[in-house]
């Protein structure tokens, strides 16, 4: 197995499995404090599966000869979970499961393997690239700059090309990328913030306060519909071309050329 592929997939599983953590999980019977998970991944060169909790005769690891097995609770690391994952496997196994690279290129196996692949699979999450001196890069940039960029690592310069870790952005606002100025929107989007279709015609008028170009019953209209949202005050908009449906039909059921509102939600 390629290591940067095997990283990057042990670092969205336990994305994906740290949420799903109960009040009653524990992973010990005797343990009674915070909530937690073990999680047992077996691979081999070939594969790899995984099982949690206490079904280590049935799970999908049971058909491997080699275990890693960690604890999980809901403040765990996915990426020191993963490295000790691979840790495990390392030591474990009677040949090593990983192509031959050294333990100290890892973090650019991870790098290589992002700039080839620069989507989480499964989901199709976006991946990026996090400096020491704690900047985003763009896999693209990465790829144009791989020399500079394991010359830094290796080294550990602080010329802000040095690589501290690699993964998927999760959620908030777009970040930009410290050598492109590209952006680099998150999985799921600001949490703090909602966006709306709604009509072009609205738009001086909900973000500028400039209601000079709107009729008194389009006014209307959108004032209806702003306060039915229940939503903070919009912080922006960009076309969204020509609209069949949008999402102010309960106040203008026809269709309209429209803008992607960008709503603070309230407090």
């Amino acid at each position: 197995m390629k290591l940067g592929s095997f990283y990057l997939q042990m670092h969205a599983l336990v994305t994906a499995l740290i949420p799903t953590i109960n009040d009653d999980y524990r992973a010990f019977d005797d343990q009674s404090d915070e909530p937690s998970m073990s999680l047992t991944v077996g691979a081999d060169r070939k594969g790899w599966n995984y099982q949690t909790g206490d079904n280590q005769f049935t799970g999908g690891a049971y058909s491997y000869a080699t275990w890693a097995v960690v604890i999980l609770d809901r403040d765990s690391d996915p990426h020191d979970i993963a490295e000790d994952i691979i840790d495990q496997l390392d030591e474990l196994s009677a040949e090593s499961l990983f192509d031959p690279i050294g333990k100290r290129n890892t973090t650019m196996a991870v790098v290589r393997d992002t700039i080839r692949h620069p989507w989480a699979w499964p989901g199709g999450y976006p991946i990026y690239i996090y400096t020491t001196d704690g900047e985003t890069m763009h896999p693209k940039c990465a790829g144009e700059n791989y020399r500079r960029i394991s010359t830094s690592t290796r080294n550990a310069a602080r010329d802000g090309w040095a690589v501290d870790i690699v993964g998927v952005y999760w959620e908030g606002v777009p970040e930009t990328c410290c050598h492109c100025n590209e952006l680099c929107e998150s999985a799921y989007g600001d949490p703090n913030v909602v966006e709306l279709t709604a009509p072009s015609e609205w738009a001086s008028y909900l973000i500028n306060g400039d209601a000079s170009g709107l009729e008194d019953d389009e006014q209307a209209a959108c004032d209806e519909w702003f306060e039915s949202v229940g939503l903070g005050d919009p912080i922006g908009c960009e076309d969204a071309g020509f609209c069949s449906h949008h999402d102010a039909w309960n106040v203008m059921p026809l269709a309209a050329d429209c803008q992607t509102y960008t709503f603070l939600k309230k407090e």
